[in-house]
Formats: C-alpha cells, sequence, structure tokens
C-alpha cells in the first residue's frame, strides 16, 4: 500500500471527528430554529419597510412628503430593532437557566464529594484556610499544617485532592 493511501486513510477519522463536533456545536445555540425564523422575518420586514421609504422619498422634494417616507424608515428601523432584542433576550434567558443548571449541578456534585470525604480523618489544614487537604497534597506542601480538630468542622474538602 502506498503512503498516500494509508494517510488517506488516517485522515478520514478525523474529517469524520470533526463533521460530528461541527453538529454538536451547530445543536447547542441558545435558539430555536422558529426562533432564528423570526428574527429572519423581522429583519425582511424592517429591509422592505426602509426600502419602500427609500424610493419613496427619493421621487420628492417637499419636505412634508420626505417626513413622511423618513417616518416609514423609522418604523422600518424599530422593526428590525424589536426582533433582535426579542431574539437576543431569549438567547439570553436560556443561557442564563443553563448557568444556573450547571452551577446547581457543581454544588451537587461538591456536596457529595464532601459527604464522601466522612468526618475527614488523616486530613490537614492551616489557621486561615477554608479548606482541608490530605497530608500530601500540592497545596499543602512544605506549609505548616496541623491536623483537623472539631473546630474545622466548616471546612470543605480541597478540590485538587479530594
Amino acid at each position: 500500500m502506498t503512503s498516500t493511501g494509508l494517510m488517506a486513510r488516517q485522515a478520514m477519522p478525523a474529517r469524520a471527528a470533526r463533521r460530528a463536533t461541527a453538529a454538536d456545536v451547530r445543536t447547542q445555540t441558545p435558539w430555536r430554529a422558529a426562533e432564528h425564523r423570526f428574527v429572519a422575518l423581522a429583519l425582511v420586514v424592517a429591509l422592505v419597510l426602509i426600502g419602500i421609504a427609500w424610493f419613496g422619498a427619493g421621487g420628492t422634494v417637499d419636505w412634508t412628503d420626505q417626513v413622511r417616507w423618513t417616518a416609514l424608515a423609522v418604523i422600518g428601523v424599530t422593526v428590525a430593532g424589536a426582533g433582535i432584542g426579542i431574539w437576543l433576550g431569549l438567547g439570553l434567558r436560556r443561557v442564563r437557566a443553563e448557568h444556573r443548571a450547571v452551577l446547581l449541578a457543581l454544588k451537587a456534585r461538591r456536596d457529595r464529594l464532601n459527604a464522601a470525604a466522612g468526618p475527614a480523618a488523616g486530613r490537614v489544614t492551616r489557621v486561615g484556610m477554608s479548606h482541608h487537604h490530605a497530608p500530601d497534597c500540592l497545596l499543602v506542601k512544605g506549609k505548616d499544617v496541623r491536623a483537623l480538630t472539631a473546630q474545622d468542622a466548616d471546612l470543605v474538602a480541597c478540590g485538587v485532592c479530594g
């Protein structure tokens, strides 16, 4: 087998992995397809209104006629701004909800790890620390540490050494 045939065979899984990753990213948007269509429709309507106003004002020389056409263009800009604002607001709301869900999952994981650590026998701390550590933890290496006491019950487990 030639070296180019081997290279082509090895490149195929990498391309498939890139396509799968791109597909995963496309499905993780904070907007639904209907919301994309909504903002697209709002922008099309806005552009049509602005275009009508442009061509309407272009054929007039009277100030009062041009003001009416300008008002139509302002309505078009308002439609565009409102459509984009609603679209961004929906996305922001979903991103915030996902952020809260991730924070709650992390808090639950931390609480499970703290509960699994039990009474923290064999753990050490130092005055001023907010966490307890394993004696061989890199975060307390070379520091003057002491064994945990009953007064250290409010300390949480170190995220590095568990």
